[in-house]
C-alpha cells in the first residue's frame, strides 16, 4: 500500500517526494480520502478504488506543496526574528540576560527600547475588539454581571451558523464577529502560522476538561454522539461511521481533552516543543449538527458564557499573534534558546549562580504569564474553592471607589512626566463620565472596552463555586461604581494622551526634533522614525471635539502593510502602557514577581495566594512609579516627580479617610494630627487598595494587624477562629464572650453590599447596630467610647438610631 500512496503522489507532484515527505505518506492519503468523502460524498462513493487513490493523492501533493511553502517562511521568518532580537541584545547595555525581560514586558525604566510582547499583546487585543464596542450593552452580562446573558447570545451563535433568526442586531453583531476572525486567522498565518479555513467552523469552542473528567468518558461520549453531524464522520470506504466506531473515536478525542494530549506526546518531548504557530491547526473534530446542539453542549460541558467564549477567544488570539510577531513561528523554542544563550553569556563572565538562576527563573516565569502558560494545579477541588473563598471576599471593597481617587493623583503626576496637562485629564474624564456617547465614542476608538471584556472573559464563569464568587464580588464592585470610574479615567486619559501625539506628529516631521524627554521616551518604547512618519500620514478623528490621532486612522494609511501595521500596534501600546502607569494596573510583570511561581491547588501556593492579595497593587506602584521616578522620569526632575507622588496620592487619601469617617457617621478626623496623615498615606498612597482592605480589617472586621497582613482569607479564618476556640476559651475563663456580636460583624463583612459606601451608613444603622445590640448589650455605648477615646470623635449619627442628630462637624478637620 505504501510504495502505491508514494507513486501516486509523485504522479501528482511531478517528482518523487522527499524522505521527509514520504513519511506517513500512507496517514495523509487516508486523511484525503476522509474529506474527499466528506466534501462529496455521493461522488466518492461513485469512483473506483484507484480514482479515489488518484484523488487523494492529487489532495495530498498539494498538501505537501503547502506545507514545503509553509516551511519555507516559517525558516524566514524565524532567521528574522533571531536577527531582531540579537541585533537588540547588542544594542542593549549589559548581558542578554540583563535584558531578556524587557522583551516580554515592560520595565518603565526609560531602558527598554522595544515594544514588548504584553505590550503588542494588548494593543492586538484592543485592534480586534473594537468592532464588539457596540455589542457589549445588548449582548453582554446583566444586573451587574450576574446574570451573562447567554439567552441574548443564542441568536448569535445561530446566525454564525448560518441561520436567520430575523434578529437584525444578532445578524450584525455575527457578522463583525466572522471578519474579526478572519482577519486574526489571516494576520496569524501571515507570521507564519497554519489554520486552515474549514467550511463548517463558525465560532469558537469551549469546554471544561474538568466537567467532562468528572462526568466520565461513558457519560460524555453518550452525551455528545447525538449531538455531532453525522456527515463529517466518514470511513475510508464513504461510508459513515458506525455508532460504534464513532464511539471509540469519541473515547480518544475525550482521552486528548482531560490530558491534554499526554498519550499522544513522546516520551521526553516537553509540552511547548511544537511551534505555537501549529496551534489551532489541528482538526477541530467536533462537528456539531447545528448551533442548537453545540449550546447543549455548551450548557452541559462549558464554564464559560457564551461571550466569554468569544472573548477568550479573541484574547488567545492576541497573544498567539504577539509571541509569533516577537519570537518568530514558534516563539517557544526561540525563547528557551536567548535564554540558554543568555545564560551561557552570564556563567562565561563570572556572575553569581545564585543571580543567574534567579533572572533565569524570573524570565520563564514572566514568558508564562505573557504566553498565558497558566501553572497546572495541585488539587483541582482545593484550588478552585481557594480561588472562590478570594474572590468572594473582594465584597469588602464596595468603598474602594473612594480610595479610588489615588487614580487620579497618580493620572496626573504621569501627565506631568509626559508634558500633559493635568486639567486635560481631568477634564476628559469629567466628558467620559457625563456622557453615554463620549464612552460609547471612546470605546469604538479602542479605550475603555478592555476593562469591560477582560471582566467578561474574568467573570463569565458558569461553575458554581468560582463562579458564584466571582460574580458576586464582581457586582459588588460594579454597583460601588469603581468600574465606571476606572473606564472614564482611562478614556480620559487616551483622549488627552492621543491628542498630544497628533498635536506633536502635525508640528514636528520627524521624531529626532522632539524635545529630549518626549524623543526618549518614544524611543523606550520601540517607536522609530520610520512609525512617525506613518503617523504623520494619519487623518485625525474626533473624540468629543478634540482632534485625536487613533491607531484606527494609522491603518488607513496606504503603503506597506507590514510597516503600517506595527506601526499602529506601537501607537496603541504607547498609550495602554501609560494608562496602566497613570491608573495603575497590574500587569504581567508584577503577576511573575507575586503569584508566578506559587503553584494552585497546594497548600503553600493557597497560602501564599491569600498573602498576596491585594499586594500586587502596591507592588505596581514601586514597579511602575518608583522606578521611573528613580530612572527617567520624563520632563520634570526626579525631585518633583516624588514631591508630586507622595503629595498628590496623600491628599487624595486624605480626603478618602475623611469621606470614610463621614459615610460612618462619625465627624471628620482631626487632621492636625500626625497619625492622620499616616492613615492618608496608607489609604492613598503606596498600599493602594491593599491600604484600603488593612484598615477595614482593623476598623470592621476585628482581626488583629497581622492576620490583615496575611491577607484577607487569612484574616477570615483567624475570626473563624476566635468565634469559636476564642470563645470557648473565654468561657472557661469566666469572661464575657460576646460570641453573638463576634458572628454578625464576621456575618456583615461577607454580606454582600454591606461595604458599597452609599449603603452602608444606612445599613448599619438601621439593621446591623441593632441587631448588634440585642445579642450584645452595650456594644453601641462600647463604640462610641471607643471612637472618643482613641481619636477624640464623636458621632453626627449616633450608632443604632434611625435619623441623624445632627450634621457633621467640620471644625474637627482642624482639631477644633
Amino acid at each position: 500500500m505504501r510504495n502505491d500512496c508514494i507513486n501516486a503522489v509523485a504522479q501528482a507532484l511531478g517528482r518523487p517526494p522527499k524522505a521527509i515527505e514520504a513519511q506517513k505518506i500512507e496517514q495523509r492519503i487516508r486523511e484525503q480520502k476522509v474529506l474527499l468523502a466528506n466534501k462529496d460524498r455521493a461522488a466518492y462513493l461513485g469512483m473506483s478504488e484507484a480514482q479515489r487513490l488518484q484523488a487523494a493523492a492529487k489532495a495530498a501533493a498539494e498538501q505537501i506543496k503547502a506545507d514545503a511553502l509553509k516551511k519555507q517562511q516559517r525558516i524566514g521568518l524565524t532567521i528574522l526574528a533571531n536577527q531582531r532580537l540579537s541585533d537588540y541584545f547588542e544594542r542593549q547595555p549589559g548581558a542578554i540576560l540583563d535584558s531578556i525581560d524587557r522583551v516580554l514586558a515592560p520595565r518603565f525604566d526609560g531602558q527598554d527600547h522595544i515594544q514588548s510582547a504584553e505590550t503588542k499583546y494588548r494593543a492586538v487585543f484592543n485592534e480586534y475588539t473594537r468592532s464588539l464596542s457596540d455589542a457589549i450593552d445588548a449582548f453582554g452580562p446583566k444586573l451587574l454581571g450576574i446574570l451573562q446573558n447567554d439567552a441574548a447570545m443564542v441568536p448569535v451563535f445561530r446566525e454564525l451558523r448560518g441561520t436567520d433568526t430575523g434578529n437584525p442586531e444578532a445578524k450584525a453583531f455575527a457578522g463583525r464577529l466572522r471578519e474579526t476572525f478572519e482577519a486574526m486567522r489571516n494576520r496569524f498565518n501571515n507570521n507564519g502560522g497554519m489554520i486552515g479555513k474549514l467550511e463548517d467552523w463558525a465560532h469558537p469552542q469551549t469546554h471544561s476538561s474538568y466537567l467532562i473528567f468528572k462526568a466520565g468518558k461513558a457519560e460524555w461520549v453518550d452525551f455528545i454522539r447525538p449531538l455531532l453531524d453525522r456527515s463529517h464522520y466518514t470511513r475510508e470506504d464513504g461510508m459513515r461511521m458506525s455508532d460504534s466506531e464513532l464511539s471509540e473515536f469519541l473515547s480518544h478525542a475525550y482521552d486528548s481533552i482531560v490530558y491534554d494530549g499526554a498519550l499522544k506526546r513522546t516520551p521526553g518531548q516537553s509540552r511547548g516543543s511544537a511551534a505555537r504557530a501549529n496551534r489551532g491547526r489541528e482538526h477541530r473534530q467536533l462537528h456539531f449538527a447545528g448551533a442548537d446542539a453545540y449550546l447543549r453542549y455548551h450548557a452541559r460541558f462549558a464554564e464559560k458564557s457564551l461571550m466569554a467564549t468569544i472573548v477568550g477567544h479573541v484574547n488567545q488570539m492576541s497573544r498567539d499573534i504577539a509571541l509569533i510577531e516577537t519570537f518568530g513561528p514558534n516563539p517557544d523554542l526561540m525563547f528557551r534558546t536567548f535564554l540558554d544563550k543568555a545564560e551561557q553569556e552570564a556563567a562565561q563572565a563570572g556572575a553569581a549562580p545564585e543571580r543567574i538562576h534567579k533572572q533565569r527563573g524570573f524570565a520563564e516565569r514572566l514568558y508564562d504569564e505573557v504566553a498565558g502558560n497558566g501553572m497546572q494545579p495541585g488539587n483541582e477541588t482545593l484550588a478552585r474553592w481557594a480561588s472562590a473563598v478570594r474572590s468572594y471576599l473582594n465584597v469588602r471593597l464596595g468603598s474602594a471607589v473612594i480610595t479610588s481617587f489615588a487614580d487620579d493623583a497618580t493620572a496626573i503626576v504621569t501627565a506631568r512626566a509626559l508634558n500633559m496637562s493635568g486639567t486635560d485629564y481631568l477634564l476628559g474624564q469629567i466628558k467620559a463620565l457625563g456622557s453615554d456617547e463620549a464612552r460609547r465614542q471612546a470605546r469604538a476608538l479602542g479605550f475603555g472596552l478592555d476593562t469591560a471584556l477582560f471582566a467578561i472573559d474574568r467573570f463569565g464563569q458558569e461553575n458554581l463555586v468560582n463562579g458564584f464568587a466571582a460574580k458576586v464580588s464582581g457586582a459588588v464592585i460594579r454597583a460601588s461604581g469603581l468600574s465606571f470610574m476606572t473606564e472614564a479615567r482611562r478614556q480620559g486619559f487616551a483622549a488627552m494622551m492621543m491628542h498630544q501625539l497628533g498635536d506633536m506628529v502635525r508640528r514636528y516631521d520627524s521624531l529626532e526634533k522632539l524635545d529630549g524627554g518626549d524623543h526618549s521616551l518614544l524611543l523606550a518604547k520601540g517607536i522609530t522614525d520610520a512609525d512617525w512618519q506613518i503617523w504623520r500620514q494619519a487623518k485625525p478623528e474626533e473624540w468629543q471635539g478634540t482632534p485625536v490621532l487613533t491607531a484606527r486612522a494609522i491603518l488607513n494609511v496606504e503603503g506597506d502593510a507590514k510597516a503600517i501595521q506595527s506601526a499602529a500596534d506601537k501607537f496603541q501600546g504607547a498609550i495602554l502602557e501609560e494608562i496602566g502607569n497613570a491608573i495603575i494596573e497590574p500587569g504581567a510583570r508584577e503577576r511573575a514577581m507575586t503569584t508566578g511561581r506559587l503553584q494552585p491547588g497546594t497548600v503553600l501556593g493557597e497560602l501564599g495566594r491569600s498573602v498576596l492579595q491585594f499586594k500586587s497593587f502596591p507592588i505596581t506602584m514601586m514597579t511602575r512609579h518608583w522606578r521611573r521616578m528613580l530612572n527617567n522620569p520624563g520632563r520634570i526632575s526626579k525631585a518633583e516627580y516624588s514631591a508630586a507622588l507622595i503629595a498628590g496620592t496623600t491628599l487624595m487619601g486624605a480626603v478618602g479617610v475623611q469621606l470614610n469617617e463621614l459615610l460612618n457617621g462619625r465627624d471628620p478626623l482631626d487632621m492636625q494630627q500626625p497619625a492622620f496623615w499616616g492613615r492618608a498615606a496608607l489609604k492613598g498612597g503606596s498600599l493602594g487598595f491593599y491600604g484600603d482592605f488593612l484598615q477595614s480589617q482593623a476598623s470592621q472586621h476585628g482581626t488583629s494587624a497581622f492576620a490583615g497582613m496575611l491577607g484577607p482569607s487569612l484574616g477570615l479564618a483567624e475570626e473563624l477562629l476566635n468565634l469559636s476556640q476564642g470563645n470557648i476559651v473565654q468561657a472557661l475563663q469566666g469572661e464575657d464572650t460576646h460570641a453573638g456580636a463576634e458572628a454578625l460583624r464576621m456575618l456583615k463583612g461577607i454580606t454582600p453590599g454591606s461595604s458599597l459606601w452609599y449603603a452602608k451608613g444606612v445599613m448599619d444603622h438601621l439593621i446591623f447596630q441593632q441587631v448588634q445590640e440585642m445579642v450584645s448589650p452595650g456594644y453601641l455605648r462600647r463604640m462610641e467610647q471607643r471612637a472618643q477615646r482613641e481619636f477624640k470623635q464623636s458621632y453626627w449619627w449616633k450608632p443604632g438610631t434611625n435619623t441623624p442628630q445632627r450634621g457633621p462637624n467640620l471644625d474637627r478637620v482642624t482639631g477644633q
